[in-house]
């Protein structure tokens, strides 16, 4: 396997499990309070996803890299 599908079977699976945790994390919001909830902006969801996910990304990258120096330490 090379180094970009390596990166992509680390990172697939948790980007839909923080996903599902934004979206549930939500649905409390919602339920627990429910006045802020409804004056929020809608924005306010594609910015936690997109922090969440640049986060994701941040964390994932040092494996990636890693995967990658391994790697050319193997061929040389």
């Amino acid at each position: 396997m090379n180094n970009e599908t390596n990166y992509l079977v680390w990172t697939t699976s948790s980007t839909m499990s923080l996903q599902q945790s934004v979206m549930n994390v939500n649905r409390w919001l919602a339920l627990l309070r429910s006045f802020w909830y409804r004056t929020k902006i809608p924005s306010s969801g594609l910015k936690t996803t997109l922090t969440v996910f640049a986060c994701q990304q941040l964390l994932y990258w040092s494996l990636f890299i890693a995967d990658l120096l391994n790697m050319q330490i193997l061929f040389f």
